[in-house]
């Protein structure tokens, strides 16, 4: 072989002269290299996953000799020229010649499934382990990220913050993505029937770990500039765990007044707001069963794409998108909810085009509706849905919105190992920052960055919800039309005077300084999830609280 070869279109290897077709099946390869075997394979000779959709090379480890396969649009190019210099990094005398996609495809998927050749048994032991040890340690998320080379590194969203856990390699990570994807997972909510490790795949599955049965909600991600990262939510879905009462939210005593009195609305949109892993169907699972206990007779039906709990005395439904947004999916499932004559329906998330044309028809219908959606606070629904389709001067109206409800999750200083205020000397800045409350700060409870064995050496342990809850009357629902956040908020509070909401009125920015204030969240985490405390925001994101007034209950 020669030890470069500039024009392959003039290349004569064995008795086949690559100038009059290029490499289309696999017997080929055989007339082209003997005995040959895949180098280009991640190992034998490195070649950039983007890359191997274009080249492969093949030949013999034994004799260090190799034929670059090339895909005659790629020739020449930077992957062309990047793969000779590979053979000659490692040693290899190498020749070129063309090959058709399909058979450098082949040779690609041929090299993912060995990789991916471990038993099932080994695939089981290790996805079995990653899911119980997040299960132990109540994780709400496992991510799997590329690292260098071919590794990954897993962690888990414990308490609204990623934990670190362990290494895996690329072969651990294929064979267990797989093995949940083409075993575990339900067929029905998958768009692409194989796995692939290229391509954005989403999927749900249920099993049994620890004792509990538990959905995965699986999605997988290429990464920039290379590799794919994965991300599986954990639902437990027994339906006599969790949260089962409004008590259970850990929300001051005004707003559990004021859920109770959203619970009892039939009519109009109750809209749950809030970032990823904010608990909002977890907040709406609760409304929905205590909506049942009010009234047993309630008919109520899902339409959820897939449903993340069971919910006792709920008509559930899975609802698979169409692709491409057609929207055939959801306006099919909608016909045939509203023929069971329903009195409430849940949708489980507006998130594009097709759901949110499922969640206005059934606004407009005159039915009681549920969904959730992702904003920065209770108005910000408006904006988000107006972005997608949904004309506010309609939505706002009085007869169409019963509450809105904004949460986010704010992780629990833990009570062993957290630095009361008295005694932290650790950043001067921060306590004089807090001193712009002007209040009481003994109970003032500091986050421990080296934690403890209680909290697994985090400072904090579980999570507890901020929230804003909004029951706009007609007034407020005028400002929204008009455009008029400063009116909305200033209606509400007119209207939380007149009837003696409390609390109830206030943002989920005052709430969250409330917990600062009793002790249960850190200083320092608040400022994580919001902004250092300065005298703005202290003004500008509380309705009627000013700095000197008490926190109610603390």
């Amino acid at each position: 072989m020669n030890t470069m070869t500039t024009d392959p279109t003039t290349l004569s290897l064995g008795s086949l002269n690559i100038s009059e077709r290029s490499i289309s099946i696999k017997s080929d390869l055989d007339a082209l290299c003997g005995e040959w075997e895949l180098l280009s394979d991640g190992k034998t000779i490195p070649l950039k996953k983007r890359l191997s959709r274009a080249i492969a090379i093949i030949g013999s480890r034994a004799a260090k000799k190799a034929v670059v396969l090339v895909e005659p649009t790629s020739y020449p190019s930077q992957g062309y020229f990047v793969a000779l210099r590979e053979c000659r990094t490692n040693g290899y005398e190498y020749e070129v010649s063309m090959a058709t996609e399909s058979i450098i495809e082949s040779l690609r998927v041929d090299s993912e499934e060995d990789l991916a050749d471990m038993s099932e048994d080994k695939n089981v032991k290790l996805l079995n382990g990653l899911v119980s040890e997040a299960l132990n340690r109540n994780a709400a998320d496992i991510f799997i990220e590329i690292d260098e080379g071919d590794n990954f590194k897993a962690s888990f969203d414990i308490d609204t913050e990623k934990v670190p856990y362990r290494d895996y390699s690329r072969k651990e990570v294929t064979g267990m993505m797989r093995y949940y994807y083409q075993t575990i997972a339900d067929q029905e909510t998958l768009q692409e029937s194989i796995f692939s490790m290229e391509s954005s795949q989403f999927a749900t599955g249920d099993g049994i770990w620890e004792g509990q049965k538990l959905r995965l909600r699986y999605q997988s991600k290429p990464a920039f500039p290379e590799g794919i990262d994965f991300a599986i939510r954990l639902l437990k879905m027994s339906s006599g765990g969790g949260f089962t009462s409004i008590s259970d939210l850990g929300v001051s005593s005004d707003q559990e007044t004021l859920l109770l009195m959203v619970s009892r609305g039939e009519k109009g949109a109750t809209v749950m707001i809030g970032p990823t892993a904010s608990g909002k169907t977890t907040t709406i699972k609760v409304l929905l069963t205590t909506m049942l206990k009010n009234n047993p007779g309630l008919n109520i039906r899902s339409a959820e794409s897939p449903p993340e709990y069971i919910i006792p005395g709920v008509r559930q439904y899975v609802v698979r998108e169409s692709k491409g947004g057609s929207g055939h999916a959801f306006a099919e499932t909608m016909k045939e909810i509203l023929r069971m004559n329903p009195h409430i329906i849940f949708v489980g998330e507006v998130r594009g085009s097709e759901t949110m044309d499922f969640f206005r028809k059934a606004t407009e219908s005159g039915h009681g509706v549920l969904t959730t959606t992702h904003a920065n606070d209770a108005y910000g629904c408006f904006s988000r849905f107006e972005s997608e389709g949904l004309d506010r001067q309609i939505f706002a109206q009085p007869a169409n919105i019963n509450a809105l409800i904004y949460q986010q999750r704010l992780p629990v200083t833990c009570t062993v190992c957290g630095i009361d205020h008295a005694d932290y000397d650790l950043d001067e800045s921060i306590k004089k920052r807090l001193k712009l409350l002007k209040v009481d700060l003994s109970k003032v409870v500091h986050h421990n960055s080296e934690g403890c064995s209680s909290c697994g050496y985090r400072g904090t342990k579980g999570a507890i919800p901020s929230m804003e809850i909004v029951v706009p009357d007609t007034a407020a629902l005028a400002c929204v039309r008009d455009h008029d956040q400063i009116g909305f908020s200033k209606a509400w509070v007119k209207v939380c005077e007149v009837n003696g909401y409390g609390d109830a009125v206030e943002t989920h920015f005052y709430h969250s300084l409330k917990l600062v204030a009793s002790g249960v969240v850190s200083p320092e985490k608040f400022e994580s999830k919001y902004t250092t405390i300065n005298t703005i925001d202290l003004e500008q994101n509380c309705r009627v609280w000013k700095p000197g007034q008490e926190f109610e209950g603390v």
